[in-house]
């Protein structure tokens, strides 16, 4: 655990785009699993046309909304969007024709990422900034929640980063939900934020419900791919398992 303001407070070295080694089996792996979801009735692809973007924005809305992440009279038309979606990559989880999750990848160069917007000082990521993309706006509908897709967003957003510029990515969460990503690397960094250094200006529920929140960094090419193995065979086998128990209930 590290404290942003303290001088001892460093980033480890990174490099981008990773090693081509490195590359292949991140897409490797991020192939595979798609493929086993698409077994399972999922799909997970970029959002690239204006139609998409604006099943994001309307998933975003719904699902924030119904957590009390976002008022709903604070974006009156449905849509939850802000001005990094312009400079932003937005992924689409679907289940057939339904979409149900969504995650995002914002650049930091551009200046306007919620990290910036929603914490006053942070001198570590100015630092890295023109060489960092911001990973937020995760949002799955209830029913879809606890099974594969939620780790497949991620892994696809990650497959992303390997082959980008960008040597760090950068997320904010509450401290007690997201302790659990440490385990992708020991070269993570968590900055935890002081309350008085949060000024959020829309998801204001996220901050109330979970006061204690952190700044992750992490060098993208110095993310075990062993924990990641690990992680997707967790997520496999307890959808397998939920899937088993319903379906042994239907037959009764």
């Amino acid at each position: 655990m590290h404290d942003d303001a303290s001088p001892a407070m460093t980033l480890p070295p990174a490099q981008a785009p990773c090693a081509w080694g490195y590359r292949l089996w991140a897409t490797a792996l991020s192939s595979l699993y798609n493929a086993l979801l698409r077994v399972k009735g999922y799909t997970i692809r970029l959002a690239r046309t204006p139609e998409e973007q604006d099943l994001v924005y309307r998933l975003r809305w719904r699902v924030y909304t119904e957590v009390g992440y976002l008022l709903p009279e604070q974006f009156p038309d449905g849509r939850f969007r802000d001005r990094a979606d312009a400079v932003s990559y937005s992924w689409l989880a679907w289940w057939h024709d339904e979409p149900v999750g969504t995650v995002r990848a914002t650049p930091l160069v551009h200046g306007i990422a919620p990290v910036f917007e929603y914490v006053r000082e942070l001198p570590a990521l100015r630092a890295i900034q023109a060489r960092a993309a911001e990973l937020g706006r995760y949002a799955v509908v209830p029913a879809h929640r606890k099974g594969v897709i939620a780790a497949g967003l991620i892994l696809n957003i990650f497959a992303w980063a390997v082959t980008s510029p960008y040597a760090y990515l950068v997320w904010g969460a509450s401290r007690r939900l997201a302790r659990w990503t440490l385990r992708f690397s020991p070269y993570i960094r968590e900055i935890p934020i002081p309350r008085d250094q949060i000024n959020p200006t829309d998801i204001i529920g996220y901050f109330e419900q979970h006061p204690q929140v952190a700044v992750y960094i992490a060098p993208t090419c110095r993310i075990r791919l062993r924990a990641w193995l690990h992680f997707l065979g967790e997520r496999m086998t307890r959808f397998t398992r939920r899937v088993g128990h319903y379906a042994r209930g239907k037959s009764r």
